[in-house]
């Protein structure tokens, strides 16, 4: 549908240059001015050439917006011109609005309903074990699905962490969810993190953990930094060489990602974090005496 396509994660401590280097990237712009202005009239007037006077269809993505930003200083013009597309995903309606959104152009992503959540959940768990007890642990795994509300990543995580495991631990899964009586998404999200990322049997995978929280939103984390890092601060235990450092960086993040709580990078030898994911992990860093 579109001839340039050009997406760009803000989150919520957008650098307004850091933006603009992003948005210059996707569409081979060199920037070597100093000032925002400037900047953006580069930007601005690339735009126009690629778009050849409103021939060429140019999709602009603008993800996880925390607030309203000037199109201005990444050289689009409101309203937009001929052959332009904006898509902003939020997660504050005001934001929306304040960006001059119309109401008929705002779409609310709702959580999944109860049987696409249940179908969700028990194709990643997969078959429950044959002990005789399928029906009993069929009943726990819906309950289980009921108290994540819809919410795609919890369901993942959560599921992720009972594949092939024994009723006991399903039964305990759901004990911990129903024991803090969980009302709003937050909480549930927040309590899921906190069960996958306690069930970690490593405390080298929790450091890695806390340690992929401090790179940026979106980032493609390094495999190779994570090692460096974790060489240099001695997080490692009964680590002596950099091969061994090495060897424990990659099992500690394939244990991280059978969890859910890193997922794997379009880009090679990295990984990324889900943002929802960062904000519980820098939660816990102020706690840990280790990485402080």
């Amino acid at each position: 549908m579109f001839d340039w396509v050009v997406k760009v994660v803000l989150g919520e401590s957008c650098d307004l240059f850091v933006l603009q280097q992003a948005v210059a990237e996707y569409i081979h712009q060199d920037l070597t001015e100093k000032t925002k202005d400037a900047r953006a009239e580069l930007l601005r007037k690339k735009f126009e050439g690629m778009s050849q006077n409103g021939e060429k269809k140019i999709l602009v993505i603008m993800d996880d917006i925390w607030k309203e930003v000037d199109l201005k200083d990444v050289g689009l013009m409101s309203p937009l011109p001929n052959g332009f597309k904006l898509l902003f995903t939020s997660r504050f309606e005001h934001v929306c609005t304040q960006m001059d959104v119309r109401a008929n152009s705002i779409f609310r992503v709702r959580v999944l309903n109860e049987a696409e959540a249940k179908t969700l959940f028990f194709e990643i768990v997969g078959p429950t074990p044959s002990d005789g007890d399928d029906a009993e642990l069929q009943k726990i795994g819906e309950d289980i699905v009921n108290k994540c509300g819809g919410l795609p990543i919890a369901l993942k995580t959560i599921a992720k962490s009972l594949i092939g495991n024994i009723k006991e631990a399903w039964k305990e899964t759901l004990s911990n969810l129903q024991h803090d009586d969980l009302q709003d998404l937050n909480e549930i999200v927040h309590k899921v993190f906190e069960m996958s990322y306690n069930n970690l049997q490593k405390d080298d995978d929790k450091s890695v953990f806390l340690l992929s929280g401090l790179f940026p939103d979106d980032f493609d984390i390094p495999i190779e930094d994570l090692m460096r890092y974790g060489w240099g601060l001695k997080l490692f235990s009964k680590v002596h060489t950099l091969r061994e450092a090495r060897r424990r960086t990659i099992i500690c993040v394939n244990n991280l990602i059978r969890a859910n709580l890193l997922t794997e990078s379009e880009q090679m030898g990295c990984v990324k974090m889900h943002d929802l994911v960062r904000v519980f992990a820098l939660s816990n860093f102020s706690k840990s005496n280790k990485l402080q």
